[in-house]
This record gives C-alpha cells, structure tokens and sequence, in this order.
C-alpha cells in the first residue's frame, strides 16, 4: 500500500496563490516574461536551504497536497527553528 496523500488546499487555491504572487513580482516591475523564472529561482534557493529530503514535501504542498510527514521529518523541521 503507498503512501497516501490528502488535499492540503485545493488547486484552484494554489493557482490563485500563485497568480497573486504572480501580480506582485510584475508590480515590482518584473517583466510578465520573467515572473515565472524568478519564482523558480526563488522555490529553488528555498528547497536548497531545506534539510534533505524535504523538498518533494514543498512540491507536494505547492501541488496542493499534504505530504505525509514522518517523525524523522519532524525533528529536521524542529532543527530549522532551533527546536
């Protein structure tokens, strides 16, 4: 049996989460062209500071779904906040 995986939010949420963000970045000034490139650097700089193994959990929640976290996940989660 795999693991399942519950909706967190759902997509149409996700989707306007990201339109949203999507409509500040070009407030900025950032060129409609550039917006989604700049939100993949930024996703990848975040997922490179993440502990091992983590970075499917931010693709699954930015997929709308809710990753299933183990107690090992957990403690690293703890780790980042220095708990």
């Amino acid at each position: 049996m795999g693991v399942q995986v519950r909706p967190l939010f759902p997509v149409l949420k996700i989707n306007r989460l990201m339109d949203e963000l999507k409509e500040k970045l070009a407030a900025l000034g950032i060129g409609e062209d550039q917006v989604d490139g700049v939100i993949e650097t930024v996703l990848g700089f975040i997922k490179d500071k993440m502990p091992d193994g983590m970075e499917g959990m931010l693709d699954s929640v930015l997929k709308g779904e809710m990753p299933d976290v183990g107690g090992d996940m957990l403690d690293k989660v703890k780790g980042l906040f220095g708990g």
